[in-house]
């Protein structure tokens, strides 16, 4: 997947204070939101990547995407096999609206 994200630039990575207080994601969807967050733009990686940074296993990985897809946070859009672009959005911004927002800017 390719990391494509619309959050603020800096030497650290700044997540929504929403996300932290949002009863709805696990404490683990909230890490891994922040792992993804933490991504350069175009950034490559693969599932076994984030397996091993965050020492889970993939029924794990798979629950906590699936939590972070259902609240519009993230959204996988498949390129072609094994390759997809990872949009991340933040409260006020779904993930919906950040790949529509880097499809408009691709034109």
């Amino acid at each position: 997947m390719h990391i494509k994200k619309s959050l603020p630039r800096d030497k650290f990575t700044k997540i929504s204070n929403l996300i932290f207080s949002d009863p709805m994601l696990s404490d683990g969807a909230k890490v891994l939101y922040g792992f993804l967050a933490s991504m350069p733009n175009g950034k490559t990686i693969v599932d076994g990547y984030i397996l091993k940074a965050l020492k889970v296993s993939q029924p794990v990985l798979t629950r906590r995407k699936k939590e972070l897809k259902d609240s519009g946070l993230i959204m996988m859009v498949q390129l072609a096999p094994r390759v997809h672009d990872l949009y991340i959005g933040f409260p006020g911004c779904s993930a919906l609206m950040v790949k529509n927002a880097w499809d408009t800017s691709d034109e």
